[in-house]
């Protein structure tokens, strides 16, 4: 079998993987905001009909400096999200699979530029550097598209 020409993941199936973990990490961290909620005895009646909560405007729920009410959240909150969402791609990312949820899924690794697995601080700093290909109107992402080697600002960066 021929080596394929170009062996880089390409803008769309980076977007696939995108959109695996994003919605599995989505789940995840919502259930786990909804848990610590009930641990602390502050839930909303969730089974309760859905024109309770279209009439809802006060922050019901608190854990801690932790507070969520349907799309309402508070910077701890955002924090713990965040840190879960970097936890899930570092370590996955600088593990032996080389790769999120997502990546396996459409069977890409990552690797540093020699081919090499990446550190767990190289994991970081790329997940922190998609933190900026995010903040520039996602151009660093769109770099992909356009780069013979499909690397975008994060993948420079880190």
């Amino acid at each position: 079998m021929a080596m394929p020409s170009n062996p880089y993941v390409g803008f769309w199936r980076r977007t696939i993987a995108f959109m695996i973990d994003n919605t599995l990490m989505t789940m995840v961290m919502g259930i786990a905001l909804v848990a610590m909620q009930a641990f602390a005895g502050d839930v909303v009646p969730m089974f309760e009909s859905f024109r309770q909560f279209e009439t809802l405007d006060v922050a019901t729920s608190t854990f801690g400096p932790v507070r969520v009410v349907w799309g309402t959240t508070t910077p701890m909150a955002d924090a713990l999200v965040l840190a879960g969402f970097w936890l899930y791609s570092a370590v996955m990312e600088s593990s032996s699979r080389q790769a999120t949820i997502g990546k396996m899924t459409i069977g890409a690794v990552v690797t540093d530029t020699t081919g090499q697995r990446l550190s767990f601080g190289l994991a970081t700093g790329r997940f922190l550097a998609k933190l900026v290909s995010g903040l520039l109107f996602m151009l660093g992402f769109l770099m992909v598209a356009f780069s013979w080697k499909k690397r975008g600002l994060h993948d420079r960066l880190a």
